[in-house]
């Protein structure tokens, strides 16, 4: 499988928003031409499809409507999901903080290589999160304690589990909430 192609594809999806916001921006202020309401919607569809056509043997599915997109090419895929649409996946061996709620996900399979992550928000404090997942994951798991230059802190928690696969967790206070980032990684035949 080529994961390079897969995860091109997964990176032009994940700027896609981005291209929405700016033509978005653009007709709000009348920076731009008047070019209709469509033309972020359009303008992300046409280079999605291009970057596809270009690969070739990907397969993309957006669908708008659900707030999912699927990328594969017949031996792996990445799987984006947002909004209304998003969900705790049910193959993540890491417990949803209580209360929280689920922001986006992101899972991959293919040639034995599997990922699965979910970006959960609460508004209990970054402290009160930390020390429920410190007590969730136990003694045999590395933490880290970081800040930014701005004061910024950030939680990590690392830990291996039996057969390779890896479980991390990133929690972080932003906009008055603290957001959690949950993800389990195997590789090759450590699932």
């Amino acid at each position: 499988m080529n994961t390079t192609r897969i995860a091109l594809v997964g990176s032009l999806m994940l700027a896609l928003p981005l291209i929405q916001g700016c033509c978005c921006c653009c007709r709000g202020c009348g920076g731009g031409p008047d070019l209709g309401n469509d033309w972020g919607d359009e303008l992300s569809e046409a280079l999605a499809e291009e970057a596809v056509e270009q690969l070739g043997g990907i397969e993309l599915d957006i669908d708008e409507e659900a707030g999912t997109v699927t990328v594969g090419d017949g031996e792996g895929t990445l799987s984006f999901a947002g909004g209304d649409a998003a969900t705790y996946p049910a193959d993540l061996p890491l417990p949803q903080y209580p209360g929280s709620q689920v922001e986006g996900g992101v899972g991959f399979t293919g040639g034995g290589d599997q990922m699965s992550a979910v970006v959960l928000r609460t508004d209990d404090s970054l402290e009160t999160v930390s020390a429920w997942y410190a007590g969730q994951l136990g003694p045999d798991t590395q933490r880290m304690q970081m800040s930014d230059g701005s004061g910024q802190q950030v939680h990590s928690f690392v830990k291996q589990l039996d057969g390779g696969r890896q479980l991390m967790v990133g929690i972080t206070a932003e906009d008055g909430q603290t957001a959690i980032s949950l993800s389990a990684v195997s590789e090759g035949s450590a699932q």
